[in-house]
């Protein structure tokens, strides 16, 4: 199981600010410009041979300026300390389209560079999409917050594993001196990856408190080390018998497919195929299925045919009598995959039972 947690972080700041031409700290009111700048120095670690390199903090809210940015935005998730397909270009730009609106959101990028170089012409080392809670859980302290969806499972910000050091103490120093909020909300992050454990070291370092709000639980597949026990082995013996059960009574009324996305396959169909099924069972008698509103139709789509142009589009489902009846879609990253839904015919359980009743 892999835990996720909830952890706070006291930022100490209570103004918002800019860098004036002589990079002195300039305070204005919170009008949340579509970009905002702050420049701090940070040491690489002591083991670390490199020169000291100092960060800059930007801020963006505008869709046209993160599409810009696509080129660096895509190495970075290449080279990230933890993936997260949730956070690439492909999937937050129609996040924020359909889902941005009315929620002050932007995008904390973290640059990175040597000491010398013209500011500016730093990498892309940090991507953080933060919103503004003005009165925190009622109280009278406003916050940072990771911006999560309705369809993102995960929070985990990119930063660039070679400099990962320098691009969370940089982005910790901004918020202490230069963001407008006193406190950072760091929602459904890796509970026990690299990145947690350097956020509580750079926060120990800069004598920031951090605390834990809430943590669960989440399933998560890994390779077994033996080959021979194939992904059958993570799923209990009793499990397989009942679904084998399942799979034979389908089969006794009617032609069952296991179906799998081609790279030559029509992904309209797949995607019409998806949202029509989510839209028959409980997601939809409940209108949170995708296809219940236009945003999230679009959304999906758009990220569906993202990925499956890039071949990270993994699609799985069953046919009964040539009809799609189960629908699974997941995104491929690195030597994984994310898991992101799945989808089965309501009519589908009337049937197992009359079967079910009938032996």
């Amino acid at each position: 199981m892999l835990p996720c947690s909830a952890d706070l972080c006291n930022a100490r700041a209570l103004w918002s600010g800019n860098v004036d031409g002589q990079g002195n700290i300039v305070p204005t009111l919170p009008a949340h410009p579509s970009v905002t700048r702050l420049t701090a120095t940070s040491q690489q670690p002591r083991e670390s041979s490199g020169a000291a390199r100092s960060t800059s903090v930007v801020v963006v809210r505008d869709l046209q300026k993160l599409s810009s940015l696509i080129p660096a935005w895509q190495e970075l998730a290449e080279h990230a300390l933890e993936r997260n397909i949730f956070y690439e270009h492909w999937m937050l730009l129609p996040a924020l389209q359909a889902y941005g609106a009315g929620e002050d959101v932007g995008v904390a990028l973290v640059l990175t560079e040597s000491d010398g170089r013209r500011l500016g012409a730093g990498s892309l080392a940090g991507l953080f999409p933060v919103r503004l809670i003005p009165r925190f859980r009622n109280l009278n302290i406003s916050a940072l917050s990771l911006w999560q969806h309705p369809h993102c499972y995960l929070c985990t910000p990119l930063v660039r594993a070679d400099c990962a050091v320098e691009c969370v103490g940089g982005l910790l120093q901004w918020l202490r001196h230069g963001a407008c909020a006193g406190l950072l909300e760091l929602p459904w992050i890796s509970a026990d990856g690299p990145f947690r454990t350097l956020l509580l070291e750079r926060c120990n370092g800069l004598g920031l408190t951090s605390w834990i709000t809430e943590s669960f639980t989440r399933g998560l597949w890994r390779q077994a080390t033996d080959a021979a026990d194939g992904p059958g082995a993570a799923v209990s013996g009793a499990l397989r018998r009942r679904l084998r059960r399942q799979e034979k009574r389908l089969a006794e009324s009617g032609r069952l497919e296991h179906v799998a996305m081609r790279p030559g396959d029509d992904i309209r169909r797949w995607i019409e195929e998806f949202l029509r099924v989510e839209a028959s069972g409980w997601k939809g008698a409940r209108g949170s299925a995708l296809a219940c509103s236009e945003s999230g139709q679009r959304y999906f789509t758009q990220i569906a045919t993202a990925a499956f142009r890039s071949g990270r589009l993994l699609m799985l489902g069953l046919d009964y009598d040539g009809e799609p009846i189960a629908r699974r879609c997941a995104f491929l990253a690195g030597d994984g995959s994310f898991a992101f839904k799945t989808a089965y015919e309501r009519a589908i359980w009337p049937l197992l039972a009359r079967h079910h009743s009938g032996n």
